[in-house]
């Protein structure tokens, strides 16, 4: 049974981080360097937030 259900079992899905730079006052801050680390990952991931202070991580693995 615990074979069959592993088998059966679907893969982990990948996820996203997204949210919004604002600096202490309150205001967005547009090209802030976003660095994401830790868990599986090997090499961070480093992207900018755009000019509205929005950045998204996409399809990231479990972890």
């Amino acid at each position: 049974m615990a074979l069959l259900s592993l088998a059966l079992a679907r893969p982990l899905r990948a996820d996203t981080i997204s949210g919004t730079i604002k600096d202490p006052s309150g205001a967005l801050v547009a090209d802030a360097r976003v660095e994401i680390t830790g868990g599986a990952l090997t090499q961070a991931i480093v992207l900018a937030s755009d000019n509205t202070g929005r950045f998204t991580a996409l399809h990231l693995d479990p972890g």
